[in-house]
């Protein structure tokens, strides 16, 4: 019998198909658990999945299944999680859900294939907004190009979110030269350049690796550039920015 996912494999595969790094998708998963914590008393929906909702179950009348005899069984507040209808289908198979499926996929393409410049510049500072040094403005400028090519030839890979929280002054610079990145890489691409060659995938390695990125060449690599919040997959020093076919 095939074992469950545990709460490390469910978070790698969360940052390998979203692009995040892990800690970012630890701190994703974590925040969506509390926000469904804090409120389930109004009921919490997660698309696609079901929604989690509190009750209030009646006393009632139960049997002692030892005994046999009956017993009085107290009301309480209990938690219970209704399965959406899509997770149904799509875990058990319908006859409808193929053409649902189909529908759904080709709007949410649509939708995310209308990214604005400042929603690239969100994507950017999520993925670089710890990184530094001499050609950190030419890593932003080619993430940039990655994520126009995902519009112009959908789909677009996954990528860190396109929303930011508050900025705090410290990183405002930063912030700002995000949305340069997305400005010099239109500028670019208006005269014919871009040093991507069409690549719509990106990541960071802890090293000058060539290797293909879930099956996709190297299309550009810059580097190294340093990390001012280092994890074991990205450390302090080290780290090249690349993008890929």
């Amino acid at each position: 019998m095939t074992k469950s996912l545990t709460k490390s494999e469910i978070i790698g595969a969360l940052a390998e198909s979203t692009a995040l790094t892990k800690i970012q998708a630890t701190a994703f998963l974590e925040a969506l658990v509390n926000l469904a914590y804090k409120n389930a008393k109004n009921s919490f929906t997660l698309p696609g999945l079901g929604k989690l909702v509190a009750v209030n179950r009646k006393a009632r009348i139960g049997r002692n299944p030892a005994t046999g005899e009956q017993i009085k069984i107290a009301a309480k507040r209990v938690l219970k999680f209704r399965v959406a209808k899509a997770a149904k289908e799509a875990i058990l198979g319908s006859e409808k859900s193929s053409s649902r499926a189909k529908t759904k996929t080709s709007r949410k393409l649509a939708s995310i294939a209308a990214l604005s410049d400042v929603e690239i510049q969100n994507i950017i500072f999520n993925e670089t907004r710890s990184l530094s040094g001499p050609q950190i403005a030419t890593a932003r400028t080619n993430i940039a190009h990655a994520v126009i090519n995902g519009e112009e030839h959908p789909p677009r890979p996954p990528s860190a979110p396109t929303t930011v929280g508050p900025i705090p002054p410290a990183e405002q610079a930063v912030y700002h030269a995000c949305l340069t990145a997305v400005t010099d890489a239109r500028a670019a691409r208006q005269n014919g350049q871009d040093p991507t060659n069409a690549g719509k995938h990106f990541n960071f390695r802890k090293n000058n690796s060539t290797a293909p990125f879930q099956g996709h060449a190297l299309r550009t690599q810059v580097g190294p550039l340093n990390n001012s919040f280092p994890t074991s997959d990205l450390p302090a020093i080290g780290i090249y920015g690349n993008t890929y076919a």
